[in-house]
């Protein structure tokens, strides 16, 4: 009877082993499970874009010289606004509304013209593909009724931040290649090679007599250069 008896508890402890392998094994199957649902669903979300018109990091990053780049705003929106002159009333009124348009999160630049009565604003639209504060055409209009500014005409044109914005100011070279004011494109083509060697021969021959002039004001007052000596050899190096 007691080899009997063992041999069922025996059996016993090998079926629970077995039960306990079996549902570790099962868990961690579900835990696989679950972790690659997750990365699933944030590889979604990234690439899809939201109820709101947000695009995916990916689709915001530029390429320029074989590298990539983030950039806050792609396109948006500029409205240039003509207005009577007797509304903005004074140089100083048309800079204090330049300053409170630019105090308006949504809006990227804003210029206000006296002379010429007309107001530009560069601004991010409701419906833009980024996650910055938006607004419409409405909205600044009536910012600017409170003022007591009713436009005589409205124009509107999508603006390529990137084009005209960024890479305006931080790329000049390449988007500043028309030629110097009142030179024919075509004379400036042939003579522009000549011109540049001519600039910076003038440019070395100005650095140079300041250089001379710099000397002789020094050999004259020596008391000046006993005094800063460091600074003006960091100067000269």
């Amino acid at each position: 009877m007691s080899s009997v008896s063992s041999a069922d508890e025996v059996e016993k402890k090998q079926s629970g082993l077995a039960e306990e392998q079996s549902a570790e094994e099962t868990s961690e199957i579900g835990i696989r499970i679950n972790a690659r649902a997750v990365k699933e669903t944030k590889k979604e979300k990234s690439q899809s874009p939201s109820a709101e018109g947000d695009v995916a990091y990916e689709e915001e990053l530029i390429e320029e010289l074989g590298k990539k780049y983030h950039v806050p705003y792609r396109i948006v929106k500029e409205a240039e606004i003509a207005v009577a002159r007797e509304q903005l009333k004074s140089f100083s009124d048309a800079t204090k509304l330049q300053y409170d348009l630019m105090t308006l999160d949504p809006v990227l630049k804003a210029s206000v013209n006296y002379g010429k009565a007309r107001i530009t604003i560069i601004y991010n639209p409701k419906g833009a593909r980024n996650l910055r504060p938006k607004t419409d055409l409405q909205e600044l209009l009536a910012f600017l009724g409170q003022r007591g500014i009713q436009p005589s005409s409205v124009q509107e044109r999508d603006y390529d931040y990137y084009k005209e914005f960024y890479s305006y100011t931080f790329n000049p070279p390449r988007i500043r290649t028309r030629p110097p004011y009142g030179y024919d494109p075509k004379k400036w083509e042939k003579i522009k090679e000549e011109y540049e060697k001519e600039r910076l021969k003038r440019e070395e021959e100005k650095r140079q007599k300041f250089r001379q002039w710099q000397a002789a004001y020094l050999e004259r007052h020596r008391d000046v250069l006993s005094k800063y000596p460091q600074d003006l050899a960091r100067r000269h190096a």
